[in-house]
């Protein structure tokens, strides 16, 4: 459970915090909703710090703002409702909440589904949304959907140490807990796997799958209508490349290039053309060391 891997998390977060962690519980769950508001206010602790940690001393770095408003919710019902009262619609495929933004002068807001007995997919899911907010205020409002969606999810699917850190990169390996639900075992599972087994699967089906139209898709909304659960796939996993990864032909590792690209994106000048240009390769050596890239990850 990560309510054990949280422990150090939790020790660590200062008396006071940016993060003003808020739980709706189930009726009858009151007890436990300041202990998890704890808990995931450690677990946004050390996300910023593993975060800024990452890009430290490779992008001008935006201002962080000084509060951000944190809701957890138990009851998807309840997510929904919060959800439309800020205008912001359904989630979108596999969102397990959403970042809403308000003026420069408001903190922004981030609605978290909380529901499953299994935490570490609630922690995901808080994750998941805190680094679009990290995104938007460390490197800014002109990011690409691809880039602001696959932080966000290399951030998630990163695995927790035993002290509470995010481990950036190291893919968490799953985990899985069974309860009983309305008299019947339930096995709720946390399985980034699943993202690479989808991926594997869009390989076999089609041999010149690229990266190239995912990068080159500029709108949010169009990115999240079509395509979106190889969207999300795909993002995720070519920022793990350009983190973790390297390619022989680019000069090897290729986070120095992720970094200066990030900084291109900083300025709108970002794109599928623009990376290559920084790598110095083909779109088809991109495309290949993606997938062998996916490969190894599985």
């Amino acid at each position: 459970m990560i309510s054990l891997l949280l422990a150090g998390a939790l020790a660590a977060a200062p008396a006071t915090s940016r993060y003003q962690v808020t739980v709706h519980p189930l009726p009858g769950r009151q007890a436990g909703a300041e202990s998890l508001a704890l808990r995931m206010r450690g677990l946004l602790e050390a996300l910023e710090a593993a975060y800024l940690g990452f890009w430290s001393g490779t992008v001008t770095r935006g201002r962080l703002p000084d509060a951000v408003r944190v809701e957890l919710f138990e009851d998807p019902h309840a997510l929904r409702e919060r959800l439309a009262a800020f205008g912001a619609g359904t989630l979108t495929y596999e969102a397990g909440g959403a970042f809403i933004r308000h003026s420069h002068t408001d903190p922004p807001t981030l609605l978290v589904l909380a529901a499953s007995p299994l935490e570490r997919i609630n922690a995901a899911n808080l994750v998941h949304e805190a680094a679009h907010m990290l995104n938007h205020a460390v490197l800014g409002d002109a990011l690409s959907p691809w880039l602001n969606e696959g932080m966000a999810g290399f951030c998630q699917y990163s695995a927790i140490g035993q002290e509470g850190e995010i481990l950036l990169g190291r893919l968490d390996p799953g985990s899985a807990i069974t309860v009983t639900q309305g008299g019947q075992r339930v096995t709720h599972r946390f399985e980034p796997a699943r993202s690479l087994s989808y991926l594997s699967g869009q390989f076999a089906s089609d041999s010149k799958l690229s990266v190239a139209p995912m990068m080159r898709v500029s709108a949010p909304d169009a990115f999240y209508r079509t395509n979106a659960q190889l969207h999300y796939a795909a993002s995720w996993t070519l920022v793990h490349l350009l983190a973790e990864g390297s390619v022989r032909a680019a000069g090897g590792r290729l986070r120095p290039q992720l970094m200066r690209y990030a900084a291109l994106e900083q300025q709108g000048r970002g794109g599928v053309e623009a990376l290559l240009a920084l790598l110095q390769i083909p779109l088809e050596d991109l495309d290949y060391a993606w997938f062998r890239h996916v490969r190894k990850l599985e």
